[in-house]
C-alpha cells in the first residue's frame, strides 16, 4: 500500500530545498544573540514569517494553505513536537525545522481536504441528475456517487490537484 497523504505531503515538503533554507533564515532572523533557541511565544510570529516566504516559493503552500497558521495550530503543533523533550523551553534549529514541517504539512493536508469537499457535491449532483434522467435505480446512482467521491479524493490528495 502507498503512503498516507500526510506522510506524502511531509516528505514532498521536506524535499524542497527552499523549505529548509527558509526555515533556517526565519530561525536566524528571530534568534536573540543570547539564546540558541526560539521561545514558544515567538513561534506564531515565526510561522507567519515562514508562511509569507513559503507562499512564493512552494506551490503546495500557495494552493492549499493560502493563509498563515492560526495560534491554535501553532500551539498544538508545538505540543506534538515537544512531547519527546518536555523539560526544555523553546525550539532549537533542527526542532524548528521539524515544527515547521509538521505545521505546514498539516495545513496543506487540511487544505486538500477542503478542496475535496468543494469538488464532491457538484459532481455528485451531476451524477444524480443524470441518474434521474436515465431513470437508473437509486442504489446504482448511490454507488456511482460513492465511487466518484473516492476518485476525487484520491486524485486530489495523491496528485496534488
Amino acid at each position: 500500500m502507498g503512503q498516507s497523504p500526510s506522510k506524502r505531503v511531509r516528505s514532498t515538503l521536506g524535499a524542497w530545498p527552499e523549505f529548509g533554507t527558509t526555515c533556517d533564515a526565519t530561525f536566524s532572523d528571530l534568534l536573540s544573540p543570547s539564546s540558541d533557541h526560539l521561545r514558544p511565544y515567538q513561534l506564531h510570529h515565526a510561522s507567519s514569517l515562514l508562511h509569507s516566504s513559503l507562499l512564493l516559493a512552494i506551490p503546495l503552500v500557495a494552493r492549499f494553505a493560502p493563509s498563515p497558521p492560526s495560534q491554535f495550530q501553532v500551539d498544538s503543533t508545538y505540543r506534538r513536537v515537544r512531547e519527546s523533550k518536555p523539560t526544555e523551553d523553546g525550539l532549537k534549529r533542527d526542532e524548528f525545522r521539524l515544527f515547521a514541517l509538521e505545521l505546514f504539512a498539516a495545513a496543506i493536508v487540511e487544505g486538500m481536504g477542503a478542496a475535496v469537499a468543494r469538488r464532491v457535491p457538484l459532481g455528485a449532483a451531476a451524477i444524480a441528475g443524470v441518474g434521474m434522467v436515465a431513470r437508473a435505480p437509486v442504489g446504482l446512482v448511490g454507488n456511482v456517487v460513492g465511487v466518484y467521491a473516492l476518485g476525487v479524493a484520491a486524485t486530489t490528495v495523491y496528485l496534488g490537484c
